[in-house]
């Protein structure tokens, strides 16, 4: 019959380095946290330079978000219509909002599908600008919960065209 026999050692650095573990999970903490401030300006640095216009509504056409690009699109503020709906912001030519209607019903309807439609919407200053607006319903993804819209203003493309040929 064999005996077993075992010593108790207090826990010290040497026998347990917890303050060196302990380090060691906060160092890559911090890492982690610091990697996902950047992306986080990154993306923001990146919306708000886009010239394009986007806009995330809820299912009933509420404006939840509006990039700060609109100001330089369209001259509002980009906190001007949230909490209105997309029908009721003065911006779009009454002539397009039977269209309009109809495209969001689709768009509510499909979701992570892109619908595409052109539009005039009015300037703070009084002018129109031909914007070709592209939709997809993000409704069901937990990290949105909206219809997306991307805004690109195609007022002058014609004339560009025109210009090259």
């Amino acid at each position: 019959m064999s005996t077993f026999t075992s010593t108790v050692r207090p826990f010290t650095e040497t026998t347990f380095p917890i303050e060196k573990i302990a380090s060691s999970l906060f160092s890559e903490q911090a890492k982690a946290i610091r990697a996902l401030q950047e992306r986080e300006e990154r993306f923001k640095l990146l919306v708000q330079n886009a010239f394009d216009i986007i806009m995330i509504y809820s299912k009933e056409g509420i404006i939840q978000y509006q990039s700060e690009s609109i100001e330089r699109s369209l001259g509002y503020n980009d906190k001007e219509n949230i909490g209105k709906s997309i029908f009721e912001v003065t911006m779009l030519d009454p002539e397009d909002e039977p269209k309009l209607q109809l495209l969001f019903k689709k768009v509510v309807q499909a979701p992570d599908k892109n619908l595409r439609g052109e539009f005039r919407l009015k300037h703070k200053n009084g002018s129109y600008r031909k914007m070709q607006i592209v939709f997809r319903n993000l409704l069901g993804n937990e990290n949105i919960k909206g219809i997306i819209a991307n805004y690109q203003d195609i007022t002058n493309n014609n004339a560009e065209t025109e210009a090259d040929d």
